[in-house]
C-alpha cells in the first residue's frame, strides 16, 4: 500500500481517534463532550479538504494528457478567493501586455506615427484588457457562456472604437478651419502682394496686419501642432505664429520672396488637408481609413504573439499584422482603430478565446490551490486534532 501523505489519516490513525472519542462519551465531562464535538467537526473539515486535494491532483494529471496546448478555463471546484483574485489580476496584466505589444506592432507598420490627437492610448488599452478580463472572468466563474461573452466583448470593443474615432473626428474640424482661413490669406497674397516689387518690408507689415486680424496666428498655431504637417510648414512657421509682423525689413524681404515662390504650392496641400478632413469626419468608425492593418497567416507582416496566459491562440494559427493595401481616398491612422479592429477580429475568428488558458498557466492555478488546501488540512491535523487525541489518549482509553 502507498504511504499516505502528512495531510491524510491512515487507517490505524483512524482508529485511534474514534477510539478517544467513545472513551470521552462514555467517561468524559461535559467540556471533554464538547472539545470532542470540535474535534469530529475539525475532521469533517479535514475530509473535506483531503477530497479537494485529491480532485485537483487528479484533474493537474489530465492536464497533461497528449493534445492541445490550451485547455478549458474550468476546474474540478470553486477556486478560493485569493486564487481568484491571483486569476484575474494575471490575465489583466497578460491582456494589457499583449495589447501594448500589438500597439508597437501598429507602430511598426505605419512606420513609427499614428495620427493620435485626442485618444488618452494606455488609459484605452487600461479600459479594453479591464473588459476582456472581466469576460473571461465571467466565464471562469459560470456566469456566462463562451459564445455571450465573446459577443458582448465584441460590442464593448465596437463602442470603444466609436467613441476614440469621434472624439479624433471633433479634433479635426479645426484643422479644416484653419487650413480654410490660411488658403484665403494665401490667395489674398497671391492676388494682391506676389506681383509687385518696391516697399516690400511696408507692404507686408500692413499685409500680417491685416491677417493676423483675420484669424492667422490662431489658424497658424493649430496648423503647426499637427503632426503630420510640420515637415511641410516649418519652413514658414515664422508669418504662421505671428512673429513677421515684428521681424526686421531683410526678414520680411526674405519672407515675401520665399511665399512668392511656394504660395501656390502651399495653398493647394492646405486645400487638399481640408478636404481631407472634411471626408474624414463623414466616415464612419468601422471605415478601414482609420485603420490600415490586416492579420494574415503566412511569412508577410509582423507576428503577433498570444497573451501571456494562453502562450498560443486557440486555433493554432501563427498570425501575423501588415499594413493593409486600400483604396480610402484619405487615412487617419488611431492607435485606438488599429489595436480595436485586431482584437474583434480576434474574437471573432475565434483566435483569442476566453474561456481557454495554456497548460502551464491552468497547471500553476491548480498547484496554488492545492497547496492552500493541504496546508489547512495538515494545521488541522497537526495543530488541533492530533494534539488533543494524543493528551486524551493516556487518561481515558489506556
Amino acid at each position: 500500500m502507498a504511504m499516505p501523505l502528512p495531510m491524510q489519516v491512515g487507517a490505524g490513525e483512524r482508529a485511534l481517534f474514534e477510539r478517544v472519542f467513545l472513551a470521552v462519551e462514555a467517561r468524559g465531562t461535559q467540556a471533554l463532550r464538547d472539545e470532542a464535538s470540535v474535534m469530529r467537526t475539525q475532521l469533517a473539515r479535514h475530509a473535506q479538504y483531503v477530497r479537494a486535494c485529491a480532485k485537483l491532483e487528479a484533474f493537474s494529471d489530465g492536464l497533461h494528457a497528449p493534445g492541445t496546448p490550451l485547455v478549458p478555463l474550468r476546474f474540478p471546484i470553486r477556486l478560493t478567493g485569493g486564487t481568484r483574485a491571483s486569476v484575474q489580476t494575471g490575465v489583466y496584466r497578460s491582456f494589457l501586455r499583449f495589447l501594448h505589444d500589438l500597439h508597437e506592432l501598429a507602430l511598426g507598420a505605419h512606420g513609427g506615427e499614428l495620427d493620435d490627437a485626442r485618444t488618452d492610448v494606455p488609459e484605452f488599452f487600461e479600459q479594453l484588457a479591464g473588459a476582456l478580463t472581466l469576460e473571461t472572468c465571467r466565464v471562469l466563474d459560470g456566469a456566462a457562456p463562451h459564445a455571450e461573452a465573446v459577443r458582448v466583448m465584441t460590442h464593448h470593443v465596437e463602442r470603444c472604437r466609436l467613441a476614440a474615432v469621434r472624439a479624433e473626428s471633433e479634433a479635426l474640424v479645426p484643422l479644416g478651419g484653419a487650413c480654410d482661413a490660411v488658403v484665403a490669406i494665401l490667395h489674398h497674397f497671391g492676388r494682391t502682394q506676389s506681383g509687385r516689387a518696391k516697399g516690400v518690408a511696408a507692404r507686408m507689415r500692413a499685409f500680417w496686419r491685416a491677417a493676423d486680424r483675420k484669424g492667422l496666428r490662431a489658424a497658424g498655431a493649430v496648423l503647426l501642432a499637427t503632426a503630420h504637417l510640420r515637415a511641410t510648414l516649418d519652413a514658414h512657421r515664422d508669418w504662421l505664429g505671428g512673429e513677421a509682423m515684428h521681424a526686421s525689413d531683410d526678414a520680411l524681404v526674405r519672407t515675401f520672396e520665399r511665399l512668392k515662390q511656394a504660395h501656390r504650392g502651399l495653398a493647394e496641400t492646405l486645400t487638399w488637408q481640408a478636404r481631407r478632413v472634411r471626408w474624414l469626419a463623414a466616415a464612419t468608425s468601422a471605415n478601414a481609413c482609420w485603420c490600415g492593418l490586416a492579420l494574415a497567416q503566412g511569412v508577410e507582416g509582423a507576428l503577433l504573439h498570444a497573451p501571456a496566459h494562453m502562450r498560443s491562440f486557440a486555433t493554432g494559427a501563427r498570425l501575423r499584422v501588415r499594413r493593409d493595401a486600400q483604396g480610402a481616398p484619405f487615412t487617419c491612422h488611431l492607435s485606438a482603430a488599429c489595436v480595436a479592429n485586431v482584437v474583434a477580429e480576434l474574437l471573432c475568428d475565434g483566435h483569442l478565446a476566453l474561456h481557454r488558458v495554456s497548460v502551464g498557466y491552468a497547471t500553476r492555478i491548480v498547484t496554488f490551490d492545492f497547496c492552500k488546501y493541504e496546508k489547512v488540512a495538515r494545521h488541522l491535523l497537526d495543530d488541533h486534532v492530533r494534539p488533543w487525541a494524543a493528551r486524551l489518549q493516556k487518561g481515558l482509553v489506556e
